[in-house]
């Protein structure tokens, strides 16, 4: 909230009195500081400046396949991996950032920039990664097992980039 300070008044106690609040102007409010000071400021209600929600835009139909971190989904990537404090594998994307099963996606970067959410039949996912087959119009979906990414399939579906990074 902006507060201006109008004026800041020294007031003999006996004068207080004719201060009445009611007939001052709803933008003054008067605040005692002591017995014999009254601070008047103008009090102006922030300005509130909402912006609509961006609506996604629509890229097309893609066509959609998946991915683990096995040696037969990523090749040499697969090997020398970190791993946590438990011994599991931290897959790291392309795009620097740890990949998260069922969210993180490989694109080509040229038409979805890394780091931006793209919905795909209604649900959020994040470009974290790419790959030499992932050219144009495809999205490689990422999962944690060689049998969910089988399961996935082939497919295609309309595509919508939500928030671009």
């Amino acid at each position: 909230m902006k507060k201006l300070v109008a004026l800041l008044l020294t007031i003999p106690f006996m004068y207080l009195s004719r201060y009445e609040p009611s007939i001052l102007p709803e933008f003054i409010e008067v605040k005692p500081v002591g017995a014999a000071v009254v601070t008047l400021e103008t009090v102006t209600e922030p300005e509130v400046i909402v912006e609509p929600a961006a609506e996604p835009i629509y890229m097309g139909e893609f066509t959609l396949t998946a991915y683990c971190s096995c040696s037969k989904c990523c090749g040499k990537w697969a090997s020398d991996r970190p791993v946590d404090e438990d011994g599991n594998e931290i897959v790291i994307g392309s795009s620097g950032e740890v990949l998260r099963s069922g969210y993180s996606i490989a694109v080509d970067p040229e038409v979805i920039p890394y780091g931006s959410i793209v919905i795909i039949n209604g649900k959020e996912y994040k470009a974290h990664d790419t790959g030499g087959a992932i050219t144009g119009s495809r999205i490689d979906v990422y999962f944690s097992s060689h049998e969910e990414a089988l399961e996935f399939g082939r497919q295609t579906a309309d595509i919508y980039l939500k928030e671009v990074f």
